[in-house]
């Protein structure tokens, strides 16, 4: 090939590369030149995750990010590298051990330069896979020595898999994007000018700080130093003449990494985190034969997803593998071919390399070598991990994959010259295909909602996918629907202990829900919710000091959990402890400033100690954070005790314009009854009554006791007759409907219709002192007054102090002349409510018919 030289600038091929298939080309120092070619592939990673920008806080970017104080800086700087990633004490028992500082301070910074806004977090992680991409290119090109087309083919190849979707678009994936750009930046820095540099000089130096710095990312990316040590290896065994020098390096090389262990070590509190059969079911196996076989398999469908990304998750813990248990299971014909494939190509990558063979078979080492050493954290061979697969763990190997991939394509086109058109369509439409899928996987992450649906489509055997899914439908109000799928996740993982509490939570059966309960801290006896929401069911049916039993528990799990704090704080309001109610909610908000249930507990709190202004002032705080219409109800509760009826009437009005609900129309209802505005309250009932089928039985009731109240007793009785025809069984429909009756001076009706609810009461043990009452006044009115009688004596049965009952009952003996009954009664009646002038006025009768007797009688 002829060589072209302007102004001492001048590319150079290697001949005994180009028979290969390789165009490796050697750029001079001139910065004045581009070749613009080298920037396709960072161009590509813009454009194809440029739909991903508009996403939302999804899955773990909610726990990492929006709830995190390392990152929303509720905590200082120093705290940062004393936590893990998800802003727990890293040496703590129940800590992850993910330790990431760096990652968490991009984070922060992000938050301190563009606020809690997605958007701005999602630019920041497309740009850094852009600089991923064109490093990657450089890495191939300089460092590998891969050739221009084989480099930029691998750089687009990376550019748009869609496995990367997870790392790129899910934002907690930016720690594998900030590692592997250290990762590359050490390579660069190391094989600069083909390594040759003194021992510890300042490249290998900035080399070892920037591997530093990629563990600091993420734990996997301090897995450079074992590819610089295998990389010096190959080159120990090839290169005779540097040897010592190599060697050297080697050691130097070992010995860091030997010190970042211990380091990393040290600062986990020298233990390893905990993880459960859920996290890693193949872990927990008693089988040695099924851990080998599952794992073994693992690899292979990790490998499977970066030859053909088509089935991908957001989440595969639970059965998203099935635990290959027996040599027979036919998954481990896929495993023996994986297998087999990769030994072939490693023994003849190791043959070559033994015989010093072409440059070739060093870009496969390399790839092979990148593939394999940041995989190896993950495969569970040096320590378990808290996963079963994870797509953004494979965004740093699929660098070799791609490197690889391209290095056949490259070999494909140069031994079959004549199809090179063919096969460069075939590329072409891998490319297509690939963005194509990863455009519609960043559409996948827009949402917490989205993403959580599509896991039920590619997973549906996945217990954590209902579960998560579940969760979404409790946050939008489904709860039929969201218990639906958490009995399903409970169908397929009976052992799922979040699943039993979540649907302990929304069941109305509370029996019910305290077998979730129950069942959940049976599984997982240190289950921090179960323990908040079991504990907080039973403070408030009386078991005050059990429920503190085990919100104690949550708290000794972690003290400074809003949840718990929250929880004890409620449980010591059962109880009217307000002065240390208020000191632990005080502590929540300390932790959580806006932490919305602490905010909703504090304003109950001011609510029940008469301070309904400062109530208020909480609940429209709760509401500003989290617009919804259950805080303005609360807070227009507060300003109707404290007398503002027209704050609770404009409050009412805004929780209608988010939720249309019987109750609230009810509530603004009575407001205007208390403000004397009759005809607009009756209004309001009016409309609750013909729009709303789902409205309640007591807010129908309400309405016609008003409409009885201000003289439409026709109307009331019409209401609450057809009422009762819906609802024949309501014991407070038919004893109202008998008050109308009453009114309108139709005692017969109004007796049967007693008589029908003291049935229902006599069934349900329902109040029968008053219904028997009531019946037997109508029966007085009809001057029944034997059945009188026995009505206000059944009364007295059940309820012996019921003074009314006495003062009835006394006067109808009155009027039959017994007047020593008669007496009786009254003086029991004058005993229990001692300012009853109609019975005082009655004894005066009574004893001048006495004296009219005596007189008469001598």
């Amino acid at each position: 090939m002829k060589i072209t030289e302007n102004n001492n600038n001048y590319l150079k091929e290697n001949k005994n590369w180009k028979k290969n298939g390789y165009s490796v080309l050697r750029f001079a120092n001139d910065n004045r030149n581009v070749d613009w070619i080298l920037l396709l592939p960072g161009v590509l990673a813009l454009l194809c995750f440029a739909n991903g920008l508009t996403g939302e806080f999804v899955h773990d970017d909610v726990f990492a990010i929006k709830r995190n104080n390392d990152v929303i800086g509720n905590v200082s700087l120093a705290d940062v590298f004393s936590n893990d990633f998800w802003g727990r004490s890293v040496r703590s028992n129940t800590s992850h051990k993910s330790y990431r500082p760096l990652t968490v301070l991009t984070f922060r910074f992000n938050i301190w330069l563009t606020g809690r806004n997605p958007v701005y977090f999602h630019v920041v992680n497309v740009s850094m896979h852009v600089i991923v991409t064109t490093l990657l290119v450089r890495t191939c090109l300089r460092v590998i020595k891969a050739g221009r087309r084989c480099s930029v083919l691998a750089g687009c190849l990376f550019a748009v898999h869609p496995v990367h979707t997870e790392a790129v678009t899910g934002l907690v994936g930016r720690a594998d994007l900030l590692a592997t750009i250290f990762f590359l930046a050490s390579l660069n820095l190391y094989f600069r000018d083909d390594g040759h540099h003194d021992i510890l000089g300042f490249y290998h130096a900035a080399c070892l700080l920037s591997a530093v710095l990629a563990m600091l990312s993420k734990e996997h990316g301090a897995t450079v130093l074992g590819v610089l040590v295998i990389m010096d290896g190959r080159k120990y065994i090839q290169r005779l003449p540097e040897r010592s020098t190599l060697l050297k390096k080697i050691v130097i090389n070992l010995l860091f990494s030997a010190v970042l262990l211990f380091v990393r070590m040290h600062l986990m509190g020298s233990a390893l985190p905990t993880f459960t059969s859920h996290d890693n079911p193949a872990a927990f196996s008693a089988s040695r034969l099924t851990r080998m076989l599952t794992y073994s398999f693992i690899w292979t469908y990790n490998a499977w997803l970066l030859l053909s990304p088509t089935d991908l998750c957001y989440d595969w813990q639970h059965g998203s593998i099935p635990l290959v248990e027996t040599v027979l299971d036919m998954r481990n014909a896929a495993t023996l071919l994986f297998f087999f494939g990769a030994m072939i190509l490693i023994l003849k990558t190791v043959l070559f390399v033994s015989k010093r063979a072409s440059f070739q078979t060093g870009v496969i080492v390399w790839s092979l070598v990148i593939i394999m050493v940041p995989f190896l954290p993950a495969s569970n061979l040096l320590f378990t991990v808290g996963f079963v697969i994870a797509e953004r763990i494979l965004y740093m190997p699929s660098m070799g994959f791609c490197l690889l991939v391209s290095v056949g394509i490259c070999r494909l086109t140069t031994r079959f010259h004549h199809h090179r058109r063919t096969l460069n369509a075939v590329v072409c439409c891998i490319l297509l295909l690939h963005s194509t899928k990863t455009w519609r996987q960043n559409a996948v992450w827009q949402s917490r909602e989205s993403l959580f649906r599509s896991g039920l489509s590619t997973m549906p055997h996945n217990a954590k996918v209902h579960y998560n899914y579940g969760n979404v439908l409790k946050d939008r109000g489904q709860r039929d629907d969201a218990v639906a799928h958490y009995r399903e996740a409970i169908r397929l993982d009976p052992a799922y202990a979040s699943a039993h509490n979540n649907i302990g939570t929304l069941l109305s059966d509370k029996h019910e829900a305290e077998i979730h309960f129950r069942e959940a801290l049976r599984l997982q006896p240190n289950h921090h919710g179960a323990n908040i929401n079991f504990g907080n069911m039973l403070c408030k049916r009386g078991e005050h000091k059990a429920g503190d039993q085990h919100i104690d528990m949550a708290l000794r799990l972690n003290d400074k959990s809003p949840e718990a704090l929250t929880a004890k704080a409620q449980c010591l309001l059962e109880t009217g402890n307000h002065t240390e109610a208020r000191l632990h909610l005080d502590s929540a908000l300390e932790v959580a400033p806006l932490y919305h249930e602490a905010l909703t507990c504090y304003g109950a709190l001011l609510t029940q100690i008469g301070l309904y202004k400062e109530s208020a002032t909480y609940y429209m705080r709760v509401h500003e954070l989290r617009p919804d219409s259950a805080s303005l109800v609360s807070a227009a509760g507060a300003f109707q005790r404290l007398g503002d009826l027209t704050g609770a009437e404009r409050t009412l009005k805004m929780a209608l314009q988010l939720n249309n609900d019987p109750g609230i129309l009810e509530q603004l209802a009575v407001v205007y009854y208390s403000s004397g505005r009759v005809g607009e309250s009756l209004s309001v009932y009016r409309d609750i009554a013909s729009r709303h089928n789902n409205a309640s039985i007591d807010t129908i009731i309400r309405y016609a006791k008003i409409l009885a109240a201000e003289g439409q007793p026709k109307e009331a009785d019409d209401i609450l007759t057809d009422l009762t025809y819906l609802h024949p069984d309501n014991v407070d429909a038919l004893t109202t409907l008998a008050k109308v009756k009453g009114l309108q001076n139709q005692h017969r009706q109004a007796a049967e219709l007693l008589s029908a609810a003291i049935r229902l009461a006599n069934k349900t043990s329902g109040a029968l002192d008053e219904l028997y009452f009531d019946r037997g006044n109508h029966y007085k009115d009809l001057k029944l007054f034997e059945e009188a009688a026995m009505d206000f004596e059944s009364t007295l049965q059940i309820n012996p102090s019921h003074a009314r009952a006495h003062g009835n009952i006394g006067a109808i003996f009155h009027m039959h002349g017994d007047i020593d009954k008669a007496e009786r009664h009254y003086k029991l009646a004058l005993t229990f409510e001692p300012g009853n002038l109609i019975v005082k006025e009655n004894v005066e009768k009574l004893a001048r018919l006495r004296r009219q007797r005596e007189d008469e009688f001598g």
